[in-house]
């Protein structure tokens, strides 16, 4: 299910919800409730963290069987 992006007009947290639609209307705050919200722009999957998960060493520009014997 798509997931997406929203800012409370009210007390100004940024959440993200998991929907199966594109219906916002039953959307509220995950801090204080309020409906008043607005969907903002998703950010891309491959954000600032994305090389967590490529394995130490893996950039180093060795041979594919350095430290194997």
């Amino acid at each position: 299910m798509p997931m997406y992006n929203f800012s409370c007009n009210k007390c100004g947290k940024i959440f993200t919800k998991i929907l199966s639609s594109f219906d916002y209307s039953s959307v509220t705050c995950s801090l204080c409730g309020s409906s008043d919200i607005k969907k903002i722009q998703n950010t891309s999957s491959h954000g600032k963290n994305s090389s967590a998960s490529i394995p130490s060493g893996a950039l180093s520009g060795g041979s594919c069987k350095s430290g194997f014997s």
